[in-house]
């Protein structure tokens, strides 16, 4: 609940010339088993390009990281996209 809001929030910020920064592209990476942070991504668009293989240490131990990109092309698309 609370990382959808945020990041419903922080998109237009950073997507709508209009609000905010009007940037191209954001990018995010969320440890491969943690699926709650991955659907949030995914839910906001943001696509997977690929796996970090152990690119952090969390709790001592080393973990593959999934990396994800949302394109402002995407962003709006997806916003004028009537329910499918």
């Amino acid at each position: 609940g609370y990382m959808s809001a945020a990041i419903g929030q922080v998109l237009p910020l950073a997507f709508d010339p209009a609000r905010g920064a009007n940037l191209w592209r954001l990018e995010a990476s969320a440890a491969v088993d943690n699926v709650a942070s991955r659907r949030v991504l995914e839910r906001a668009g943001f696509q997977l390009e690929g796996i970090a293989r152990a690119s952090a240490i969390i709790g001592g131990k080393r973990v593959d990281h999934a990396r994800y990109a949302l394109l402002r092309p995407d962003w709006h698309a997806a916003r004028t996209a009537g329910p499918g």
